[in-house]
């Protein structure tokens, strides 16, 4: 089963740029991972990419694709600055005007994670306090 999550990014404006990403969306995972992504820049060069299945590092990355090496084909990886990967189909990012339009129950998303412009903020969907 998936753990499915939505990274976003607060924008000037007030409304956020959101992507979809499928797999290990849970919090034990994902604040390490975002914690390599502390800055307007590298936040957004997550979420331009709109939709992935996930987040990898090149340690995981190496592994899968020695495990799994036709589930795992070199084109589907894109590589981040970090050094990181991104897995899976790419799509387009979207706007929300506000974070209960993103945390609303029908997206499936389990977590949420948005960038404010100082630091990664989680967001339980399921949760009354947004």
């Amino acid at each position: 089963m998936s753990t499915r999550s939505m990274v976003a990014i607060k924008q000037a404006d007030g409304t956020i740029l959101a992507m979809w990403k499928h797999w290990d969306g849970y919090p034990k995972y994902m604040i390490p991972f975002l914690e390599k992504y502390k800055s307007d820049e590298l936040a957004q060069e997550l979420v331009r990419f709109g939709s992935v299945d996930c987040f990898i590092t090149a340690e995981e990355k190496e592994r899968y694709q020695q495990q799994y090496p036709t589930q795992y084909p070199e084109e589907d990886f894109y590589k981040l600055s970090t050094g990181d990967y991104l897995f899976g189909g790419v799509g387009t990012p979207e706007t929300f005007r506000r974070k209960e339009e993103l945390c609303n129950k029908d997206n499936w998303a389990e977590w949420a994670y948005i960038w404010d412009g100082y630091d990664w903020v989680i967001y339980d969907p399921r949760s009354k306090d947004l």
